[in-house]
């Protein structure tokens, strides 16, 4: 069964999967009533982060839906907030040194374009530091890149470049690798 639906008004997903379809409307259902923030939008948003920061469209959203369930008002027992549950430590060091930008937690953690800006350019700084050590990493790389943004990158460097032995990280890994495609096979966001 095929499942059509509007992204925008120049752009309709086509989604093969039935299960991935009902999730992928879902999720864009989601998007819709949180954050005020209309579905076409949080689409440019994510594909902007992902070109501007080379990281996938779709390891965003997974993302996402691992730390936030797309919920832009999320916040964590660790006071991590928004849709990629940034925390203050994480979020004042990139817009900081990374981004050039005095924006506050505060005030702006909970706004969806900044909160993917923020988590996204920490991806890339996890994956550049990941390059940095490439002779010691002893785990897929995408599962250290996870364990880096779950854990830190001192937890995952403090267990020899591989994934920390935390029952949280561990779960988290498993669930973003083994989650549904966020985007159907061959679909694009352009």
């Amino acid at each position: 069964m095929k499942v059509f639906f509007w992204s925008n008004t120049k752009e309709i997903l086509k989604v093969e999967n039935k299960i991935a379809g009902i999730f992928f409307l879902a999720v864009f259902f989601i998007l819709v009533i949180n954050g005020n923030v209309v579905a076409g939008d949080m689409v440019e948003i994510i594909r902007t982060a992902s070109q501007r920061y080379q990281i996938s469209e779709d390891l965003i959203c997974r993302v996402i839906m691992a730390e936030s369930s797309f919920n832009a008002q999320a916040i964590s027992r660790s006071n991590a907030r928004g849709l990629m549950q940034i925390t203050r430590p994480t979020w004042d060091w990139i817009c900081r040194d990374f981004l050039a930008q005095d924006w506050s937690f505060d005030a702006c953690a909970f706004d969806v374009e900044k909160n993917i800006i923020v988590g996204t350019c920490f991806l890339r700084w996890i994956n550049d530091y990941l390059d940095r050590h490439q002779e010691k990493l002893n785990d897929e790389r995408i599962k250290l890149v996870l364990a880096c943004y779950n854990a830190g990158p001192g937890a995952v460097r403090r267990y020899g470049y591989s994934v920390p032995p935390f029952p949280e990280t561990r779960r988290y890994v498993e669930k973003i690798l083994h989650a549904p495609a966020m985007l159907p096979a061959g679909y694009s966001f352009r």
